[in-house]
């Protein structure tokens, strides 16, 4: 029945097309499709990027230094980067973008190599995905504490209790 509605979903889209889709949803009162038809997150993205650059390693300071550098490099005062893995690139430098990233690999890993119920993995799997695509495009793990974070945090950290109290069990059971 999955395999059956993936490849619904795909045909679905190769007929009807992506560029349809993105036409009549997220740029319907623009003239096309393309960078320059943002919302204006590339103003953000490419002042992000370009103020990353100059303090690679620790950057200007979680959140605070943040919205000092986009208002610098704007003219315009912007709360957050909206993509958690840029604030932290510019919050934190590569150190904390590198935590960030080892945070992602290691709930990663424990929901492919859990021995959890098979039927629970696709949903775990499938929160991280929502949880990592939500932070591209928003202010989320890797920038200020907004409302995304708190519950994206405590699912990965229930996700990784589960994995601590289970590698207790085994250990318990072989003694």
């Amino acid at each position: 029945l999955k395999f059956i509605f993936f490849i619904l979903i795909s045909l679905f889209l190769v007929f009807v097309g992506s560029d349809s889709i993105l036409k009549n949803t997220i740029f319907s009162d623009k003239e096309s499709i393309s960078y320059e038809e943002t919302s204006g997150r590339n103003t953000i993205y490419n002042a992000a990027w370009e103020a990353f650059k100059e303090k690679p390693i620790l950057g200007y300071g979680f959140v605070v230094g943040e919205q000092k550098v986009l208002l610098d490099n704007t003219g315009r005062f912007y709360d957050t980067s909206h993509n958690g893995f840029l604030s932290a690139l510019l919050g934190t430098g590569m150190v904390g973008f590198l935590l960030l990233l080892t945070f992602f690999r290691i709930s990663t890993l424990e929901i492919i190599n859990s021995k959890d119920d098979i039927h629970l993995k696709p949903y775990l799997f499938a929160t991280l995905i929502i949880i990592v695509t939500h932070t591209i495009g928003n202010p989320g793990i890797g920038s200020k504490v907004l409302a995304a974070w708190i519950p994206s945090i405590l699912i990965l950290t229930l996700i990784a209790a589960n994995h601590l109290t289970k590698q207790k069990n085994e250990k318990n059971s072989l003694d």
